[in-house]
């Protein structure tokens, strides 16, 4: 809250790391942050400042130091107040927790991109954690999962893995999603259905032709039964032909 603080301490950290050579930033820990800060408030040079704004004033300091020219990712992990309360001066949040093993991905990737999805590409990028291939948390099917999931939703791509011990299949998979398109949400979250069935609709248009690209990801170990409504599903009519693979 103390502006020599926010003029001279907080600009000199993030001109320091640009100084460094890093043009991307991850802003780590904000959530540990609000809570030392509420422990702390009886320290602040100004005492009607709430942690949570006195968060908006070192954002926008830092952003002030660093310019538009640099990316900024906030991490916090499943709190919101943070993520939310400082969205417009972040490029990207990360939106959930570490995501290594299978069980992780369901529920502090997927389920956490769900819920943050509609500020995906309107407020800011939506940022599920690192896209983590390898065998060690992964089948082959489960790593094309994770990867059709981040496709289709248009999610910043941050690999997990040292691409030197990849096997070729998913090498590929890194390749054929890179760059990620620029897709805004669309109606995500009505697409789950009964936990463990996930739906991606994506329409893309060029001058040369346009296409619905659908996906259906069985997120369970057990097979699964699913009656697919194209016109209900993916707005299509249900008399033309259309190119199903598993």
């Amino acid at each position: 809250s103390n502006p020599e603080v926010l003029d001279k301490y907080v600009s000199r950290i993030f001109r320091q790391i640009l100084e460094w050579g890093y043009c991307v930033i991850k802003w780590d820990c904000l959530p540990a942050s609000l809570q030392s800060w509420a422990l702390l408030h009886d320290h602040f040079a100004y005492k009607r400042i709430s942690p949570e704004a006195g968060l908006r004033k070192v954002a926008a300091a830092a952003r002030k130091a660093i310019t538009e020219d640099t990316y900024l990712l906030s991490c916090s992990g499943q709190s919101e107040s943070d993520i939310c309360g400082i969205m417009d001066f972040c490029d990207a949040a990360r939106v959930g927790g570490d995501v290594f093993g299978w069980p992780e991905f369901i529920t502090q990737g997927l389920e956490r991109i769900l819920h943050f999805y509609p500020c995906h590409n309107t407020a800011l990028h939506v940022d599920a954690d690192n896209l983590v291939l390898r065998s060690e948390f992964n089948t082959l099917a489960q790593a094309r999962t994770r990867v059709t999931i981040y496709a289709l939703c248009g999610l910043p791509v941050t690999v997990g893995d040292r691409l030197e011990l990849l096997d070729e299949a998913r090498l590929d998979m890194l390749r054929r999603i890179m760059p990620p398109a620029i897709i805004r949400p669309q109606e995500l979250v009505s697409k789950r259905m009964n936990g463990t069935m996930q739906l991606l609709c994506l329409h893309i248009a060029r001058e040369y032709g346009s296409w619905c690209v659908g996906g259906i990801c069985n997120l369970a170990d057990e097979e699964a039964d699913f009656e697919l409504d194209f016109n209900r599903d993916f707005h299509l009519e249900a008399a033309k032909d259309y190119a199903v693979f598993d």
